[in-house]
């Protein structure tokens, strides 16, 4: 429920039910440079997917009006990288949605593209009278907040309505 790690720092777009779009400033001070590798630092690929399925997970809540639910991986195919991604670039995660559950991201680092998956969402209902699901909820607003997303959203409606 509450993102145990944070694999974007920013949404720069979020137009619902369409499109997302993010960066994640990969620093030397996350923990997994530490071990891979030691000397040649390079962000995992699991998390390149893993910024590309929270991007959707914001796409999707914004959506669906944010739901008392998780939008877990419920399914991931094709993933290609063909670059690294090191500490100190800005990495620009765009996730488009293809259907209902099913997303196409791209990742790419100053215009050359890096990455890129096709994945599937599930959705789970939650209980928030649940204390422990009720943090996660209250978690889930105040990290929507630090990456800028009630801002895009308050200029996406001012788009929609002119």
């Amino acid at each position: 429920m509450a993102l145990p790690l944070h694999s974007i720092d920013r949404l720069i777009e979020l137009s619902p039910p369409d499109r997302v779009r993010a960066i994640k400033a990969p620093s030397y001070g996350e923990p997994h440079f530490e071990d891979h590798f030691a000397g040649f630092p390079l962000m995992p690929g699991a998390l390149m997917v893993e910024s590309m399925v929270q991007s959707a997970q914001w796409l999707k809540r914004a959506e669906e009006g944010f739901p008392v639910a998780d939008f877990p991986l419920a399914r991931l195919e094709r993933a290609v990288f063909s670059d690294y991604v090191r500490p100190g670039s800005v990495l620009e995660i765009t996730v488009e949605k293809l259907n209902d559950s099913r997303y196409k991201g791209t990742l790419h680092i100053e215009g050359k593209k890096v990455g890129s998956a096709r994945f599937e969402l599930g959705h789970r209902p939650l209980d928030c009278g649940i204390p422990r699901i009720k943090r996660g909820l209250d978690q889930l607003d105040e990290t929507f907040a630090i990456l800028g997303g009630p801002e895009l959203l308050t200029a996406s409606e001012q788009e929609t309505r002119a």
